[in-house]
């Protein structure tokens, strides 16, 4: 087969074995064109007529070529590329009669080669600069060197497929019946294909489980037939080399691998494989030559890459499929096909077992890049991230990204990205090829068969490329925008060519890559344009008024949340181009604004609005409402302000939130408009409240709920209370916030605002939980969650069992709290909630904690902490990072503790969070305790005592002198710690926290037990333990057991205290507290070292130790050790015949382990 190399003008050698053209040596010396060389070879020789026509067209084009003034360089390969065709083809007919030429031949000349050079000849007028020549008519054909490379390129190809093609037409047997003798099939050029297996990627993520998937079917005794499917660029054939690599497979069977990118016909794909296989090309039947070959050589594992090419190629489907099933049948073959598509081919005539590729996920698609350039900073990632979000998880973008990385900063790259897109990603401009070049791969399934044969495929899939996040409703979706399509038949052709895929949930869609090439090169007709935006309008008409608690809110929120990011898109890419039509679209883009209140919050679409609102007609005025006009849209300049501060809020963005609403206020001064301003300044007091400004807070509030009083508002006087009863309950003052609460509540219900009711109900609950009245908190937050299931409000049903799951997780009922923080974690997710996301996880860090899971606890809080920091929570990226010192407290490392709550007692500081500020300086209090570091740990809880007081957290107070308490028991000072705790217990009862109140009592109770005045002792205790047990606090039974059963052990009463750490370690085991588990053993140690229980004393002790080991506990470990020690000094001095020196070699080899 002639096969194009890079220069074509100059051919052939001095030993060639055809007759040298004295007319094309003398062109060649002197320099000539292409043009001059085609004439020079057609000079004096007899042409047949089917081929006149072609040579006339060539002629033609070759001389349109030299007047191309850009991109001469590119133009010379193409004058190469069309001179070569022309020549291999004179070569073999030249001076044969029109008779002497099989009829197909002649058809071939004709459809194929004219058609081609005409269409190439008529795609490159534009290019040509000609005397009356219009920059204003073709500046778009001239604008851009790359526009013009690119079109040239792309007649290349299809140069190449003509030569292709004719020397298959000559392989395959097609017999020429002229004068001259037909040369026999050994005298056939040979396929420029080589036998070696080509090496697998260097770089190779992300599929092994497939690879071993696939090994593990081919190496059973099974027959296997594997068709690796998908887009270009997805990697398959990276996949089928690693197959062949594998240890499973290349030492046992005989691995071919056959590339069909230029296999165009059955009878050249039959003489590849033979060709790779080694055997013989003499004459005889080539499929039956193959058969023998392959039962010569033995078990076969055979692939067929890019299968496409010769299945694509027209009226080989028949032929391809007798192919594929003989040797499917053959015993010991086993054939691994990759292909273009979804579908494998021959699904007929061979059993395949298909598997479809997708994209790389997150974590493979950065090891990729990463692996190929490892010089990226870490300072880049974020930037590195961004890019490989754009390329969606396909290896070939991936690894033409990194190769054109270099040392270029990944910032660089993103910004070229974002000019360039897909163009990017091409690694060889002068003749680039799908490995080379994304374009390129993507105009490959673009061209296909399968595409050409279904008209409106492409327009379709410029529609789908319009959706970001696809066609959420599939085919039934695409019928209802009456775009004027053949729907099925092009998505069916979409489908099958792997540009779209089905992803889960039945979406539509298709991948970054070819989503951002289809947009840069295929605009949307204007009709099919309207009619994708006019069923979106249409959409947000049906839904985009509907809030919690009126209309239905579930069926508007399944209709819009998953079209979010196409409305977004839609809307925006409109309102900047401001259309004529983009009034209708205005008004839906400001309904959709205002429902992202209650689901993701964004405000792209709110933003083009108020930029451009004289142009959106967003201007002052008296009106309160959306006002429709037929010729156009209005609305309230302050009523977009306030939409935006609304979602601001949401955000967590509380500065900008309140210069929108200061902004909002002077337009509703000026309206004289009473009910918006009440408004402004209801939601100005929520963000005060927000940020724990109580103050101002109250001062807004009590100005909008006297507004809305005074004007007969009635909603706006019952958010007004609400808002009022929150503060008293952040302040610890649950009597007035239940006042507040209840009256709220009671006109949501009048005017039957039933969200406003579940609202109510949520908070009521945790002010039940906040007094540890749990099972109020629990039948309060259940009504709330079952009002907000009937009226489809989701994130108000996240809310509910968030809170339930911290309600369980006090009463240590773990699994329980469990169950619901994640179902609320995946509502939050579900939602696009990532501030509840990050809440939750926080949540399931605490329960792993209180568990004493320390791994388990770091891992969540590292992602809830993750997540604020990426959406700019501050205050919740400082809450994780005091968590995560906690944790590292209770495992005494005491370093990492101190960095983790001092970051964050940075981090509150900075954003003016007291409350959190007091917390961090508790925490460090308590490290500096556990060190034994007395003095500083006073000054740090004296100074969080004096934060709370100042801002009014009586509980904090409480803690804080509870703390104090602690520090003096532990210093021996046990006056000033009874004073302290008293006071305490005093703050704790006067606010309602009964947990609070049994914890003093039971500090109070070992400090009277560390007297030995064990009646005080006893009565403080089991007034603590009647507390827990009311309260269900399991863990605070557990601890009042093992204390009263320590003095029952001091006083001898052996049965008593037994009794009582039995029912201990029931209550510990039945919540998992391991620690608490681990304390019960150590007592039961205790108990039976003083009855001279030695033997068992060491099994519990040791038991205790293990456990205590395992959870971090080193230094109750190391008394566990020391316990020991003692019994194996005690035991040592037994009779020596006995059990004492056994039991003395136990205690001591556990004093060691």
């Amino acid at each position: 087969m002639v096969s194009p190399s890079r220069r074509t003008t100059r051919r052939r050698q001095p030993d060639d074995e055809w007759e040298a053209n004295p007319h094309v040596d003398q062109a060649i010396r002197q320099g000539k064109t292409a043009l001059s060389l085609l004439e020079a070879i057609t000079e004096g020789i007899f042409i047949c007529e089917p081929l006149k026509g072609a040579v006339k067209l060539a002629k033609e084009l070759l001389e349109m070529v030299e007047k191309v003034r850009k991109n001469q360089e590119e133009c010379k390969d193409l004058a190469d590329d069309v001179f070569m065709l022309m020549e291999v083809i004179l070569e073999l007919l030249k001076g044969r009669q029109d008779d002497e030429i099989p009829a197909r031949l002649k058809t071939y000349l004709v459809d194929d080669v004219y058609n081609t050079l005409l269409k190439i000849k008529s795609d490159l007028e534009p290019l040509i600069l000609k005397k009356d020549f219009s920059f204003k008519a073709w500046r778009r054909a001239l604008l851009r060197r790359e526009y013009v490379a690119d079109q040239l390129s792309g007649h290349r190809k299809k140069i190449t497929g003509c030569l292709q093609r004719f020397n298959l037409a000559i392989v395959a047997d097609i017999r020429m019946e002229m004068h001259a003798p037909v040369p026999s099939t050994s005298a056939l050029p040979r396929l420029q294909i080589s036998s070696v297996v080509p090496r697998p990627p260097k770089y190779f993520y992300g599929r092994d489980d497939i690879v071993d998937d696939v090994v593990q079917k081919l190496a059973s005794e099974t027959q296997h037939h594997v068709a690796l499917l998908g887009t270009g660029g997805i990697g398959k054939t990276s996949v089928a080399l690693s197959i062949l690599e594998h240890p499973d497979i290349k030492p046992r069977n005989r691995c071919c691998f056959v590339p069909c990118d230029t296999l165009l016909s059955a009878s050249a794909l039959v003489l590849a494989i033979l060709q790779v296989l080694g055997g013989s090309s003499g004459e005889g039947d080539t499929m039956e030559r193959l058969i023998g070959c392959i039962k010569a050589v033995g078990p076969v594992v055979l692939v067929l890459d890019n299968f496409e090419s010769p299945w694509d190629a027209g009226g080989t489907h028949d032929s391809l499929t007798k192919v594929l099933s003989s040797l499917s049948s053959l015993p010991g073959v086993q054939i691994v096909l990759t292909m273009r598509g979804n579908h494998p081919p021959a699904n007929g005539g061979v059993q395949w077992t298909p598997v479809q590729l997708g994209p790389l996920d997150a974590e493979s698609a950065k090891a990729l890049f990463l692996t190929m350039c490892p010089d990226t900073k870490p300072a880049e990632y974020t930037d590195m991230d961004a890019l490989l979000e754009k390329v969606d998880g396909l290896p070939l973008a991936i690894d033409l990204l990194a190769k054109q990385k270099g040392i270029l900063p990944c910032s660089f790259l993103l910004r070229r990205w974002e000019s360039q897109s897909t163009a990017l990603l091409t690694t060889e401009t002068r003749s680039p090829t799908r490995l080379t070049s994304l374009d390129v791969s993507i105009k490959l399934s673009l061209n296909s068969e399968m595409m050409k044969a279904a008209p409106d495929a492409l327009t379709l899939l410029a529609v789908i490329c319009r959706l970001p996040d696809g066609v959420v409703g599939g085919s039934d979706q695409l019928v209802k925008m009456n775009l004027g399509l053949e729907v099925h038949e092009a998505l069916a052709a979409l489908l099958r060519s792997a540009l779209a895929y089905v992803a889960p949930g039945g979406f539509i869609k298709v991948l970054s890559p070819i989503r951002q090439h289809v947009m840069a090169h295929h605009d949307l007709p204007q009709p099919k344009y309207d009619s994708l935006m006019q069923y979106y309008v249409n959409l947000l008409d049906k839904y985009g008024s509907v809030s919690p608690g009126y209309g239905d809110f579930k069926q508007a929120y399944e209709a819009l949340v998953p079209e979010t990011g196409n409305i977004i898109y839609l809307f925006t890419q409109e309102l900047r181009q401001a259309r004529r039509c983009t009034h209708g679209v205005a008004q839906a883009a400001y309904m959709f604004s205002r429902f992202q209140c209650y689901t993701r919050h964004s405000t792209e679409l709110i933003d083009e609005l108020l930029n451009q609102r004289p142009q959106y007609r967003m201007k002052v005025s008296r009106v309160k409402r959306i006002v429709i006009r037929r010729n156009g849209w209005r609305v309230p300049l302050a009523q977009g302000l306030m939409s935006r501060a609304r979602l601001l809020m949401n955000m967590h963005e509380y500065a900008a939130a309140k210069d929108d609403l200061t902004a909002a206020l002077v337009e509703t001064s000026r309206a004289r408009d009473r009910a918006t301003t009440a408004l402004c300044l209801e939601m100005f007091g929520d963000i005060h409240l927000m940020q724990n400004e109580y103050p101002q807070a109250i001062e807004k509030l009590t100005r909008a709920h006297d507004v809305n009083t005074e004007i007969g508002h009635r909603q706006g006087v019952a958010n007004c209370l609400k808002s009022l009863g929150e503060i008293h309950r952040m302040q610890n003052e649950y009597p007035q916030a239940i006042e507040k609460l209840t009256r709220a509540h009671d006109v949501y219900s009048e005017i039957g605002h039933r969200l406003g009711v579940a609202n109510c109900l949520k908070s009521l609950g945790d002010v039940h939980r906040m007094q540890d009245e749990y099972p109020q908190a629990i039948e309060k937050l259940t009504r709330a969650h079952d009002v907000n299931t009937e009226i489809g409000h989701r994130l108000g049903v996240a809310n509910c069992l968030q809170i339930l799951g911290e309600v369980h997780r006090v009463q240590s009922e773990y699994p329980k709290a469990i169950e619901k923080l994640a179902r609320a974690h995946d509502v939050y997710s579900e939602i696009g909630d990532r501030l509840g996301v990050a809440g939750c996880l926080s949540s399931l860090g605490d329960v792993h904690y209180m568990q004493n899971e320390y791994p388990q606890a770091i891992e969540k809080l590292t992602r809830a902490h993750d997540v604020s920091s990426e959406i700019g929570d501050r205050q919740g990226v400082a809450g994780c990072l005091k968590s995560l010192g906690d944790v590292h407290r209770m495992q005494d490392e005491y370093p990492q503790a101190i960095e983790k709550v001092t970051r964050a007692l940075d981090v509150y500081s900075e954003i003016g969070d007291r409350q959190g500020v007091a917390g961090c300086l508790e925490s460090l209090g308590d490290i500096h305790r556990m060190q034994g570091e007395y003095p500083q740990a006073i000054e740090k809880v004296t100074r969080a005592h004096d934060v709370y007081s100042e801002i009014g957290d009586r509980l904090g107070v409480a803690n804080c002198l509870q703390s104090l308490g602690e520090i003096h028991r532990m210093q021996g000072e046990y006056p000033q710690a009874i004073e302290k705790l008293t006071r305490a217990r005093e703050v704790y009862s006067e606010i309602g926290s009964r947990r609070g109140v049994a914890n003093c009592l039971q500090s109070l109770g070992d400090i009277h037990y560390m007297q030995a005045e064990y009646p005080q002792a006893i009565e403080k205790l089991t007034r603590a333990h009647d507390v827990y047990s009311e309260l269900g606090d399991r863990l605070g039974v557990t601890g009042s057991l093992q204390s009263l059963a320590d003095i029952d052990r001091v006083q001898e009463r052996y049965d008593q205290a037994a009794e009582k750490l039995g029912r201990a370690l029931h209550h510990a085991s039945s919540i998992g507290h391991r620690y608490r588990i681990a304390c019960c053993y150590m007592y039961m140690g205790l108990l039976d070292r003083d009855q001279r229980r030695y033997a068992e004393a060491v099994e519990h002790i040791t038991t205790a130790q293990a456990m205590l080991t395992e959870i971090g506990q080193e230094g109750n470990a190391d008394y566990c050790s020391g316990l020991l020690r003692e019994i194996h000094e005690l035991t040592i001095s037994q009779d020596e015949g006995g059990e004492g020196p056994v039991i003395a070699s136990h205690a001591r080899d556990a004093t060691t382990t």
